[in-house]
């Protein structure tokens, strides 16, 4: 899509948020210090950090949601 356009943006905004969480898992969970030298077991040692990090992000999400709830019935 041509820059400027919705389009552009939406994309442009995708890309940013998927580099945010690249860099994070660069800098907090180790993901540029693989130890193997084997793909297949490094392949296995990205999926975990991935689900991980998606774990994370869930219980964060549910926490946050549940005190929401609270604080609308309190």
């Amino acid at each position: 899509p041509a820059r400027g356009t919705k389009a552009w943006r939406k994309l442009y905004a995708k890309r940013s948020a998927v580099e945010r969480v690249n860099g994070y898992l660069k800098e907090h969970m180790k993901l540029n210090d693989t130890t193997h030298y084997q793909s297949e077991i490094v392949q296995v040692e990205l999926l975990l950090i991935q689900l991980a990090y998606n774990l994370k992000n869930f219980a964060a999400q549910r926490l946050s949601q549940e005190k929401y709830r609270k604080e609308l019935v309190a």
